[in-house]
Order: structure tokens, then sequence, then C-alpha cells
């Protein structure tokens, strides 16, 4: 199952996430917010990263494998103002 980075609601998420466990799956694929996770160039969030780290932790609990997916939707602004995937500084 594939969960949208649009979709995946915070204050949800753990839930859902029991509840996908409770009807036997095992994979599930989610985008992670990088203008949240990384809202500067070489600085994380740190909300965020404990955020990712708890969910991380509860699908592994729970027996269901996490894929993340970073660059599927949403760029920060900053990586797209200093060039992108242009830009070989940050490729």
């Amino acid at each position: 199952m594939v969960v949208p980075q649009a979709r995946l609601d915070q204050v949800r998420a753990f839930e859902d996430r029991s509840r996908l466990a409770g009807l036997g799956l095992q994979e599930v694929r989610i985008t992670l917010d990088w203008p949240w996770l990384q809202p500067r160039p070489g600085l994380l969030h740190g909300e965020a990263v404990e955020w990712y780290l708890g969910m991380l932790q509860a699908a592994r609990s729970s027996g269901v494998a996490l894929h993340l997916t970073l660059a599927e939707r949403i760029a920060p602004t900053w990586f797209d103002n200093d060039g992108g995937f242009t830009d070989a500084r940050l490729t």
C-alpha cells in the first residue's frame, strides 16, 4: 500500500498503522515531508525526526515494514531556490 505524504495525517498515523497491521498488511510506503524534515540546508527539524523514528519503531513492533520515499512530490523551497537537482552541490 502507498500512503502519499498529503494523506499522511500526523495525528492519526500511529492508529492507522495499527489498523493496517490488523488487516494483515506487511509493507507500507510513506512519503517523507521533506520541507518539514529539513527546513533549511544542513538542518533537520528535531520534532520531524523524532516523529518519523517513532513511526518506524511502532511499525517494526507490529511487523509492518515501512518504505520511505523522500523526493516524490514536495521539495523544500530552499532546495528549489538553490538550483534543485540541476545543482551538483545538492545531488
